[in-house]
This record gives structure tokens, sequence and C-alpha cells, in this order.
């Protein structure tokens, strides 16, 4: 990727790897309509993110398969 603004692709993944390892403390915060205030940090989010991948390796979604699609707002 010689003479491309990145060395790297820009995945989900590699920000939750950023996210754990620089900003682990960082605590994220989210809401439900009906729902209590969750609160967790980015250390946190990414083992969630892990559990949720093996989970679903479990269930045989295979690397490339969609189960769903993100909504940046």
């Amino acid at each position: 990727m010689l003479g491309l603004m990145m060395d790297t692709p820009l995945l989900i993944s590699s920000l939750l790897e950023h996210g754990a390892k620089i900003h682990r403390d960082t605590e994220l915060v989210s809401r439900l309509v009906e729902g209590p205030i969750h609160r967790y940090t980015l250390a946190e989010s990414r083992l969630r993110t892990c559990r949720l991948a093996n989970a679903l390796a479990k269930l045989g979604i295979e690397f490339g398969d969609r189960v769903g699609t993100v909504a940046w707002n």
C-alpha cells in the first residue's frame, strides 16, 4: 500500500484494539429508550466483542459472513 494514506485497512476490530490498548479506561455510556444507563470501558468493550465473536463462531458463522451492518451516527 505504498503511497496511500494508511498502511493498514480501517477495520472495526482495529479500532477496538487501539481503544482497548491506548484508552482502556475511557468510559462508554449507552442507554436504551426504556432501559437504565449502561457504562463500561473500552477494554471491557473489547472483551465483550471477543465473547460475541466466539459465540458466533460456535454457531457456524465464518470469516466473511455478514451478520449485521453498522450505521455511523
